[in-house]
């Protein structure tokens, strides 16, 4: 579900599929096996994610009061109209910095 690559300074997750009940305890799972006890910005790509569900919702909490608690950067990006659709209704947008593509996050993260 999450391929992981290093740009420069950063940790780019790549997803792909759905995040819903049956995946979304795994997603969270290779989330934090892949940015480990660093202090990397981390990038999570939606391309790949065609649906997120409630259950989606919760592991993106958990992983935002994660990064918050490391005081790490983490923002999301290059999400299809459905699903930033319901990351705005559900007010996520507060929770994370959202970038249209891949290459505008990379430049404008801060670290």
């Amino acid at each position: 579900m999450l391929i992981s690559e290093v740009v420069g300074s950063k940790i780019v997750l790549h997803a792909n599929g759905r995040i819903d009940s049956r995946t979304s305890q795994n997603f969270e799972k290779q989330f934090l096996e892949a940015i480990g006890a660093g202090n990397e910005a981390v990038i999570i790509d939606f391309k790949g994610i065609e649906y997120i569900s409630s259950a989606g919702l919760r592991s993106l909490l958990i992983i935002a009061k994660h990064m918050q608690e490391a005081n790490r950067d983490i923002a999301l990006c290059a999400m299809n109209e459905n699903v930033i659709e319901v990351i705005r209704i559900t007010g996520f947008l507060s929770l994370f910095t959202i970038y249209p593509d891949l290459n505008t996050a990379i430049k404008k993260m801060k670290k």
